[in-house]
């Protein structure tokens, strides 16, 4: 039985989206609402399923913005602190498949994990725990969503 579940987020092209404005709050745009709101609801739905849920940052945003910055904007701008365990993050070695792999690697207890991100991956293993969203439109497709991370969580 699966009790862990690692989300790799990115944000750009995930949570920002065409839909997006310049944020009052921090630098760049905002989180879309929409997207906001899916989020906090597929994190809802695998939190009442799953023991632990740890959201992985692997968003360029770590590059201009400090843990504390990020972990602030997701729980208190955003309000994302009910939904979610723990947040960690990549190290920054600038190939972003590579910092997912050496981060599952120093967790060897994961027992599943899905990539939010709007790249494509050249990773066979990663591709097929990746949700691809599309830079349009993030993850606005809540049902789509929701399906393909189930979908990955019991692959």
């Amino acid at each position: 039985m699966i009790n862990k579940v690692l989300i790799y987020l990115d944000f750009d092209g995930v949570l920002t989206t065409k839909f997006s404005n310049p944020s009052k709050f921090h630098l760049g745009l905002e989180f879309d609402p929409v997207c906001i709101e899916n989020l906090k609801k597929l994190l809802k739905e695998l939190k009442d399923k799953y023991d632990k849920i740890i959201i992985v940052i692997i968003s360029n945003w770590r590059y201009d913005l400090s843990e504390d910055q990020l972990v602030q904007l997701l729980c208190k701008v955003y309000g994302l602190e009910p939904y979610f365990s723990e947040i960690e993050f990549a190290d920054k070695k600038g190939n972003r498949e590579e910092e997912i792999k050496e981060h599952l690697a120093m967790n060897t207890e994961v027992e599943a994990f899905f990539i939010l991100d709007d790249m494509n991956y050249r990773d066979e293993i990663l591709r097929r725990h990746l949700i691809r969203t599309r830079s349009e439109d993030g993850i606005r497709a809540f049902e789509d969503i929701k399906a393909y991370a189930l979908e990955i969580i019991d692959y």
